[in-house]
């Protein structure tokens, strides 16, 4: 709550014209979430829903996301340390490397 409201509520009369009404697109687009949430079926899983058409192109692709970024995790960590050892780099080096390209984007240390 913000200060204004709470003086509102103990009886200040100075900050009560501080109060703001919600703004009317956001009254809007709560009273159309109730309305599509009122015009679906009760007791619906939520993994149908997903797989609605409204919502398969995300669905997809949020997955498809998912499982590249596990295939770039997977080759960071397995298979840096084995091209860097190939390359030349000392084995030290190549063991610390996935932990580099984690932390990549820390700032430097003042």
């Amino acid at each position: 709550m913000g200060v204004a409201r709470l003086s509102v509520m103990w009886g200040h009369k100075k900050d009560q014209d501080k109060t703001a009404e919600t703004p009317q697109p956001l009254k809007d687009a709560v009273r159309e979430a109730r309305i599509e949430a009122a015009e679906r079926p009760v007791g619906e899983p939520v993994a149908v829903q997903i797989l609605r058409p409204t919502y398969l192109v995300g669905t997809v692709m949020l997955w498809l996301l998912f499982v590249l970024m596990l295939t770039i995790s997977y080759c960071l960590n397995s298979w840096l340390p084995i091209m860097l050892v190939e390359a030349g780099f000392d084995e030290s080096f190549a063991a610390l490397s996935p932990a580099r390209a984690a932390s990549a984007w820390l700032p430097e240390p003042m």
